[in-house]
């Protein structure tokens, strides 16, 4: 089995691509795979990531490295608390976006793979809300966020409210929107950002 070492190069190999896709993208968010879409170039342990590399992919590729037994560079975590603010921030605007819509909108996130239930007339919609402080070039999925969105489409939605902006009495605010639906989820657009491994029984 290989070494530490050699798993940890593997993976930034993995999610290389973040900054050669970086220049070449348009307008559209969704134009490139929007699930680990990082570049850890720096080899040196402790130095910080690309700055330029969304937050929430740079945390669990950290994570990951710390994990493994890696020194990880201070002040690259986002605060439990800072994250669960952004992401009640984002299903505030996103449900205040539906309802404008005329959708009668049902928060169901504590109990299922998506976010919002959606109901307009007889149409249903399951909406994944994502938000980020970055731009939204990328965004993390869970496996059963994939599942749910693959089994689900074309009753599917995304809703990414990006650029929110922390005030300096720490609390987020702002954000821009964007909307897809349906929400179809590509493989070839998945990328991992790790593996769980089975190690066999002694025999």
């Amino acid at each position: 089995m290989p070494n530490d070492d050699v798993l940890i190069d593997d993976l930034r190999n993995l999610l290389g691509v973040y900054r050669e896709l970086k220049g070449q993208v348009g307008s559209d968010i969704f134009d490139i795979p929007r699930f680990a879409r990082v570049r850890l170039d720096q080899q040196d342990e402790g130095t910080p990531p690309d700055p330029d590399a969304p937050n929430e992919i740079i945390e669990i590729v950290a994570r990951v490295e710390e994990l493994a037994g890696k020194p990880i560079h201070p002040g690259i975590m986002m605060s439990p608390e800072l994250r669960k603010a952004i992401e009640t921030h984002a299903m505030i605007i996103a449900t205040q976006y539906l309802r404008e819509a005329d959708w009668e909108v049902e928060n169901v996130s504590a109990s299922n793979p998506f976010d919002l239930r959606c109901k307009r007339g007889k149409e249903l919609l399951f909406v994944e809300v994502k938000g980020t402080t970055t731009s939204g070039k990328a965004v993390v999925l869970t496996p059963n966020e994939v599942s749910h969105a693959t089994n689900k489409y074309p009753a599917t939605a995304l809703i990414l409210v990006h650029d929110i902006v922390i005030g300096q009495d720490g609390k987020p605010t702002g954000g821009r929107i964007r909307y897809l639906v349906p929400w179809e989820v590509d493989d070839d657009d998945l990328k991992p950002l790790a593996f769980s491994y089975t190690v066999s029984p002694e025999l």
